[in-house]
């Protein structure tokens, strides 16, 4: 076990607190600290192990090995090693599965289908009309025109559209149980321009994204089924074009119902094929009871697909490898984290010559102190260490700043894109997403591995490396846009690999740097520099495979937790009975609420835990909660008071009494910022 005992120079807490946390990890694993040398001159006595520890920490004194044995098994939290790297890597997949399960309905359905107003959509309707639903159509248009039959006609680049499509349903009274969006399945869909007024972009993501928020605001989001179809996205056949921008719909996929009580899943059918075979079992689909494995599903002639994975079987070969010593290789975001600790790796282990390049001048310390002394050090290793100010977005200076390179320095070997936005500034839930945030994340990805495709397609480099994050099968609370531009990369590189065999795309999972770990989750296994550098080589020498993931936590065990987990702490379970808290373990007496603030949020918590004597200074972690439900506390209190409560702040709330408090000085301020009227000091 290797640990720090001493703090990180760039890090705040306390250096006792440190050492403590340190001893602390070291008896976890298993050490036993001497504790009287550690309190020596004090006069120390037991205490209770706290009755709910956020990180789901043991503490066991009498251990049953088997028990113990089910619980921490190898596949779901394992110390990765040089030796055992490969028990961390998978490849997707897919398993052909029966037919979906259709139950019946307890309600009437009723679909709001955005379709393409073509010899599907007609299929489709067909489909539902005969068991007498009702279905309202939106097709694409110029105007604002409401059609007979149900059908409506709207310009995705008019957001008012969206408004007065809600009056008519409101209007009607007409309450949506499925909405079905086929508007990114559109053949030829144009090139995605990070732009409001483009076409393609308000296809492949904000249409959808205005109808949620219309949605949202007029609170009919609960209990909806989202059914995204797309158009030979996903290779079965291996024939699919793989029309990619359609990808970034998946990112909202997997993070609606993160956020909200919606169920969501994708339907890909192959339009080469004739719509009306392939209807009835997309409206199965769309009708059937979803399971988690089955949030994704590919109809192709007949036969139905969902996703799987692979995990990686057999040591890591010692192949070689296509990095040349003395290679010049050029790498995107190449002082980030990851640009860092491989450039590093290549000078030290291939006396390569590195290009690093970035967004930010690197003239003096002041523009940014931690990529100038990671560039120095890198510098000091190799004087053949370049850095060029070019963003990868920008498809024009990019160019130019590659046609420097080859001409002041040589052919690149090698590509390492390794760029993107992680400032959780540019995080927002899906009902607050602003295409300015947006864009921001969408930059270095969406249009840097297009960026990249086209200068280098043809300059046909040893490889191209790509990093992509497991957010992009994960999802995760505000990731709807970093989700979305990580697929779109891994999808890209999957519809190139044909004719690009040597372009690779590696989804990263958590990852520790600098020996610190991640202070959101300090306990959470991750992968180290050394580590990511053997993977990067290794994976290099992986062919015909364009994607690989990484997580050293059990990825099946994750997905459980972000999607089927995530779906029991957004369920309100109506059907459960109120029971009495026990108070006995609480060390404070029962105060009841006393503001109207607090009698809300009271409100809410009864209907976590379907207790009813809660008083308003038990915490919520005593009470059962859980992070899960503190994320869908956070989603019910935004509802109850249009109030964006940070999660790192709900940490240190976690009473009624403590929330309420915050809460009402935040409405106070909000109503005070509305004013007209205000003295400026």
């Amino acid at each position: 076990v290797s640990l720090n005992s001493i703090r990180h120079f760039k890090e705040n807490d306390n250096d006792e607190a440190q050492l403590a946390k340190c001893l602390g990890q070291l008896w976890s694993h298993g050490i036993e600290p001497d504790w009287s040398a550690y309190h020596t001159g004090e006069r120390r006595k037991r205490i209770s192990l706290p009755t709910y520890s956020f990180e789901p920490i043991a503490y066991p004194t009498e251990v049953n090995p088997l028990e113990q044995l089910s619980v921490l098994t190898t596949a779901s939290k394992k110390t990765i090693t040089a030796e055992n790297l490969q028990d961390c890597i998978y490849y997707p997949i897919w398993k052909q599965a029966i037919p979906p399960v259709i139950t019946g309905n307890k309600i009437k359905p009723t679909y709001l289908f955005f379709s393409l107003d073509d010899e599907f959509a007609s299929s489709l309707k067909s489909e539902f009309k005969k068991q007498d639903h009702e279905v309202i159509e939106v097709v694409l248009g110029s105007v604002f025109k409401s059609h007979h039959q149900g059908k409506i006609e709207i310009d995705p680049l008019i957001p008012l559209h969206f408004e007065q499509l809600m009056d008519i349903l409101r209007g009607n009274q007409v309450k949506i149980t499925h909405l079905i969006y086929a508007w990114a399945a559109k053949k030829n869909l144009p090139d995605l321009k990070l732009d409001l007024n483009d076409i393609g972009i308000n296809l492949a993501y904000f249409s959808l994204i205005n109808i949620f928020k219309k949605l949202a605001f007029h609170h009919q989001l609960t209990g909806l089924s989202i059914s995204i179809l797309t158009d030979s996205l996903h290779r079965i056949a291996g024939d699919e074009k793989i029309p990619y921008a359609q990808s970034l719909l998946l990112g909202l996929m997997n993070v609606f119902p993160q956020e909200h009580e919606v169920i969501c899943h994708n339907i890909d059918v192959d339009f080469r094929e004739r719509p009306s075979e392939f209807a009835i079992d997309v409206a199965n689909e769309i009708h059937a009871d979803r399971e988690v494995s089955n949030r994704i599903v590919a109809l192709r002639k007949g036969q139905r697909w969902i996703p799987d994975f692979s995990l990686h079987t057999g040591p890591l070969a010692e192949n070689t490898t296509s990095i040349k010593t003395g290679g010049i290789y050029l790498i995107t975001g190449g002082l980030g984290n990851v640009g860092f600790v491989l450039a590093k790796f290549l000078i030290q282990k291939y006396d390569a010559k590195v290009v690093l390049t970035g967004r930010k001048k690197m003239q003096d310390q002041s523009a940014d102190e931690r990529s100038f002394l990671r560039l120095k050090l890198l510098q000091e290793i190799s004087k053949d260490v370049y850095y060029y100010d070019a963003d990868v977005s920008d498809l024009h200076s990019f160019r130019k700043t590659i046609e420097k390179v080859e001409k002041n320095i040589g052919l690149i070997a090698g590509v390492l894109h390794t760029a993107g936005t992680l400032d959780q500034q540019y995080f927002e839930f899906a009902e607050d997403i602003t295409a300015e945030k947006t864009f921001a994340i969408f930059g270095a990805k969406v249009l840097g591995i297009e960026n990249i495709h086209k200068i280098f397609k043809n300059r046909n480099p040893d490889f191209v490396w790509i990093t992509s994050s497991l957010a992009s099968v994960l999802g995760g609370l505000k990731f709807s846009a970093y989700a979305a531009a990580n697929l779109y990369v891994n999808f890209f590189i999957s519809s190139v690999i044909g004719k690009l065999p040597d372009w690779k795309c590696v989804s990263l999972a958590e990852l520790s740097f600098d020996g610190v770990p991640d202070i959101n989750r300090p306990d959470h296994p991750a992968l180290n520099p050394e580590q990511l550098a053997r993977l990067f080589e290794w994976s290099l020498s992986v062919k015909k495979q364009p994607l690989l993931l990484e997580t050293v936590v059990d990825l099946y065990s994750r997905l459980d937790k972000a999607y089927a987990e995530k779906e029991q702490a957004f369920s309100t379970e109506t059907m459960k009975e109120m029971e009495m808290l026990d108070r006995e373990h609480f060390n404070h007496a029962y105060v009841p609420a006393g503001t109207e603030t607090e009698i809300r949020i009271l409100n809410i918590f009864k209907h976590f835990f379907f207790k009813e004597n809660i008083g308003i200074r038990d915490n919520f972690f005593e009470l059962g909660g859980d992070s899960l439900r503190a994320m869908a506390l956070i989603k019910k209190i935004k509802t109850e008071f249009e109030i964006n409560l940070p999660l790192k702040d709900f940490f240190t709330l976690q009473n009624i009494e403590e929330l309420a408090a915050e809460i009402e000085e935040r409405c106070w301020i909000n109503k005070r910022s509305d004013k007209k009227n205000i003295s400026i000091i």
